[in-house]
């Protein structure tokens, strides 16, 4: 998949037990708008994956154990939040959905891999060509179908046969100069 192709948001796929939460939100939320990619909170796929870690040190052994890189394959934030005690520095990892992938295929649970096939249906989905048109075949079995089927037929090759024979003088024509 080129990265250009990345930059548009996967389409959610169709709801199931397997690919929702409790709730019945999406198993995991792709969001736009961090990177120039689709990404995944680092956050929201710790609490998915059901890690028992801290999320700091897990996610710090994700991107080591992965050989993630910064700009690539995730982007890490930090925001202020105030305390009574005095501002705490937050850290979110913002995961692409590719690194996300990988995350969840190496760790290795029954919920990783759930996390897992939801990522890879959602990249299908989001590949799929839209409004592609699909020819079939007329039901020949019918004999009003097979009618229609063989006058339309018959009315494109008449119509070509048309444009054909207009031409044919210009390019006699051109023939003559060239």
């Amino acid at each position: 998949m080129t990265p250009s192709a990345l930059i548009r948001r996967p389409a959610q796929p169709a709801r199931s037990a397997a690919a929702n939460d409790a709730d019945g939100g999406p198993l995991v939320p792709v969001e736009s708008g961090v990177m120039d990619v689709a990404t995944v909170r680092g956050r929201v796929l710790h609490g998915r994956l059901g890690v028992s870690k801290d999320f700091t040190s897990w996610a710090k052994a994700q991107v080591q154990r992965g050989r993630l890189v910064e700009g690539r394959d995730y982007l890490l934030t930090q925001q202020g939040e105030q305390r009574a005690s005095g501002t705490k520095r937050v850290s979110e990892y913002h995961f692409t959905v590719e690194a996300a992938k990988h995350i969840a295929m190496m760790s290795g649970t029954d919920k990783g891999f759930e996390v897992r096939d939801y990522f890879i249906e959602c990249e299908r989905r989001a590949s799929a060509p839209a409004n592609v048109p699909v020819f079939a075949l007329p039901d020949f079995t019918n004999p009003a179908d097979a009618a229609r089927a063989w006058a339309d037929q018959f009315d494109a090759r008449t119509q070509a046969e048309l444009r054909v024979a207009v031409m044919v003088p210009q390019v006699a024509a051109l023939h003559r100069i060239a």
